[in-house]
């Protein structure tokens, strides 16, 4: 299983409560225009990174040249406040290769290699 907490007041929320679908997206490194135009509210959302997304077979937008994806499809939700939990259980996984991007402590940035043997 999988969670989605969507605001009620964003554009991804009338998607998911109509298709009882959502798609989680692992961006890579080099994606992070991407994930701070996702971050922005979305009156801020003003077209000045192009994002381009397919369609899966089940419905799930996935973003193009992401490191991996999670299809889903809703089997539970509450309504926690002004947000929506919806909890999903995965149909198709896809991994590809490079370095995730990662979001910590408020800031961005990348998973370090162990040099442990």
């Amino acid at each position: 299983l999988a969670l989605v907490c969507a605001g009620h007041n964003t554009a991804s929320y009338p998607f998911i409560k109509e298709s009882k679908r959502f798609a989680i997206n692992i961006l890579k490194m080099e994606q992070l225009a991407i994930a701070q135009y996702f971050a922005r509210p979305t009156e801020k959302k003003t077209g000045d990174v192009e994002v381009s997304f397919t369609m899966s077979p089940h419905g799930g937008a996935i973003v193009d040249g992401s490191l991996a994806h999670m299809d889903c499809h809703v089997v539970a939700e509450t309504v926690a406040g002004d947000h929506t939990i919806f909890i999903g259980e995965v149909d198709q996984i896809d991994v590809g290769s490079g370095d995730p991007l990662i979001f910590f402590e408020g800031k961005f940035g990348q998973l370090a290699s162990s040099d442990a043997s």
